[in-house]
């Protein structure tokens, strides 16, 4: 429906970006280091299942503070 379609960090620009995302396994399924790219809900090119995902963002923001931090997204199709 073209809502909510993305799942990705909103807010200042950080150096050193990096987002993972991981299944309930603890396996890793989405990587980046573009804080303007985010995860489509997608693994290994085809819909990941509905459910809870894991995700870690690690940066530094602009008043060179390392910055930390993570949480869970469920994934609902």
């Amino acid at each position: 429906d073209g809502s909510n379609d993305v799942f990705r960090v909103i807010g200042p620009e950080f150096y050193n970006f990096s987002m993972q995302i991981f299944n309930r396994w603890g396996e890793m399924i989405f990587e980046t280091n573009d804080n303007n790219e985010g995860w489509d809900g997608t693994w290994r090119n085809k819909p990941a299942g509905q459910g809870v995902y894991t995700y870690v963002v690690e940066g530094q923001a602009v008043s060179g503070e390392d910055v930390t931090f993570g949480g869970n997204v469920t994934l609902v199709r």
